[in-house]
């Protein structure tokens, strides 16, 4: 068992806030669950995902053995923080090989050759790639950019759909990576 520690006043606060937080976080899960499984298959997880708190520090909804042999995932989740040092919570949306998948190398060689070429086509500046466990496609954008949005989970919702659209497109042009049918 984890070592018990006291619980603070930000823990207090912090619990006072889960039920709007799981509320927010469920109600833009069941808007992008249809799209997402329409393009990579049927999902996982969501806000009652344990593994997912707390092991990666995110509620997330994913699809499993996108590409290739396993691992291989498409996330969508809301991380706790960022990728970036000093980053706060962030909405995110990846692509995820483990180094064992069949496709691992591929993926990697695709992006070191036409790294420019993939980030012209996602026309975005939050995109990026990691090779840590595995190799990795992420768009992260802060939670706090949709703050003064008037209608947030819709917008939040919009840039999720428009990130999953912009993976069906790389699967479009990348074909030979072995994505799964959905």
């Amino acid at each position: 068992m984890a070592e018990i520690k006291r619980f603070t006043y930000e823990d207090v606060i912090g619990l006072k806030a889960l039920d709007g937080v799981f509320q927010n976080v469920n109600g833009v899960f069941n808007e992008i669950k249809k799209p997402l499984e329409e393009k990579f298959g049927s999902s996982e997880g969501g806000v009652s995902n344990t593994d997912q708190i707390l092991n990666h520090g995110r509620l997330a909804i994913y699809c499993f053995n996108v590409i290739g042999t396993t691992p291989s995932e498409i996330l969508v989740g809301f991380n706790f923080i960022g990728s970036k040092a000093g980053e706060g919570p962030v909405v995110s949306v990846h692509l995820w090989l483990g180094h064992q998948n069949e496709s691992f190398d591929k993926l990697k060689n695709i992006f070191q050759e036409d790294e420019k070429s993939i980030l012209n086509t996602f026309k975005t500046d939050t995109f990026s790639f990691r090779e840590e466990l595995g190799i990795g496609l992420f768009f992260e954008k802060p939670l706090a950019d949709f703050l003064e949005v008037e209608d947030q989970l819709s917008s939040i919702t919009e840039w999720i759909i428009q990130r999953l659209n912009d993976f069906d497109e790389f699967r479009e042009n990348y074909p030979d990576l072995g994505w799964k049918n959905n």
